[in-house]
């Protein structure tokens, strides 16, 4: 479960990852507005595995 507030963001199961120097600029990610219910999956294309599955059920709906 992973659990998303203003104050941050709380996950049933933590993996770090570090990124050396050398790692490559990524663009930045698409704008992503969450005014409506929707469910999730974090997923490990490589191995095909769903890492974390989720929902969610009342965003909130006052920001822009």
């Amino acid at each position: 479960m992973i659990e998303v507030a203003e104050i941050g963001t709380k996950a049933a199961a933590v993996t770090f990852i570090g990124v050396g120097a050398g790692a490559p600029i990524l663009p930045p990610p698409p704008e992503f507005k969450a005014d409506h219910p929707f469910m999730f999956v974090l997923r490990d294309k490589v191995n095909g595995v769903n890492l974390f599955m989720g929902r969610v059920a009342d965003p909130p709906r006052d920001h822009q």
